[in-house]
């Protein structure tokens, strides 16, 4: 919902580590969303990515563009940092042709947001940041219990859908 989310958003401090990623279901709607999120991100100093569309991106001020993984090249922008998602080896080339400064690896563990898609675990997580040459972020499964597995794997970032709203719950609290 995004309402709830703006209010999420607005919620957080200034300095807090948090960024986002904006998707959406076609176009427009990305367009929308980047312009309202857009605007709360600024204020808060948080950056936040448009996914798929560069010119959104530039045109909203974003910090970047996020691709998916059914996008296999793209023109480079100067001003926009790229990032993209990752699902496996079968990727590393996409990742080099897109020459992104940061690769989204997904889902880690088991998630109920994806549940069509098998956790990719820890044994294989090494295997794959292994073979990347820039910031990686993990998303999927990963909560309070499971955060500390992923200590000392040269990781940039995490992130999740239920993890962010535990943190939100105990903040409105």
């Amino acid at each position: 919902n995004i309402h709830r989310m703006e209010k999420a958003i607005m919620n957080f401090s200034n300095n807090s580590n948090l960024g986002l990623v904006i998707r959406g279901k076609d176009k427009q709607n990305i367009y929308k969303r980047a312009k309202s999120f857009g605007k709360i991100c600024k204020r808060k100093r948080m950056p936040y990515y448009v996914s798929t569309y560069p010119n959104i991106a530039l045109s909203s001020g974003a910090v970047g563009v996020h691709y998916p993984n059914n996008i296999k090249f793209s023109k480079k922008y100067k001003n926009l940092q790229t990032s993209c998602s990752f699902h496996g080896l079968n990727e590393i080339r996409r990742v080099k042709n897109l020459a992104v400064s940061r690769v989204f690896i997904s889902p880690i563990f088991k998630t109920r947001s994806s549940t069509e898609k098998k956790p990719l675990g820890l044994k294989l997580l090494n295997v794959y940041l292994n073979q990347l040459d820039c910031e990686r972020a993990v998303l999927g499964g990963i909560g309070l219990k499971n955060i500390r597995c992923l200590r000392n794997r040269n990781i940039s970032s995490i992130g999740g859908i239920s993890l962010f709203r535990k943190i939100y719950d105990k903040k409105a609290c």
